[in-house]
């Protein structure tokens, strides 16, 4: 059975990267699998657009660095075998997480 993830960030008034949100879904069914989100600390602090938006309930986010989120992010895309990512703004994720250029 394939899975893919649909990614999103949001970024700072600085246009750093201060939240990524992650879905696994099933490839046949397109029904969520799970999902995780991260707050990036300091940048969030910086503020931005969607500042408002972000979720700190400690049950839905994990608020921690940017290198500390990536790598959490792939070995858990890599525990469900993901290997494409989808996006709302596909161009604007990819250019904001070039760290995640090897997926598909």
């Amino acid at each position: 059975m394939g899975k893919f993830a649909v990614i999103d960030t949001e970024t700072n008034w600085n246009d750093e990267v201060m939240s990524i949100g992650v879905v696994v879904a099933d490839s046949e069914t397109k029904k969520k699998i799970d999902s995780v989100y991260y707050i990036i600390v300091p940048e969030y602090r910086v503020g931005g657009r969607y500042s408002n938006a972000l979720q700190f309930d400690e049950k839905k986010a994990c608020v921690t660095s940017r290198r500390q989120a990536l790598k959490e992010v792939k070995e858990w895309l890599d525990t469900y075998g993901v290997r494409k990512l989808f996006a709302y703004n596909a161009c604007f994720d990819k250019k904001h997480l070039p760290e995640y250029s090897g997926y598909e």
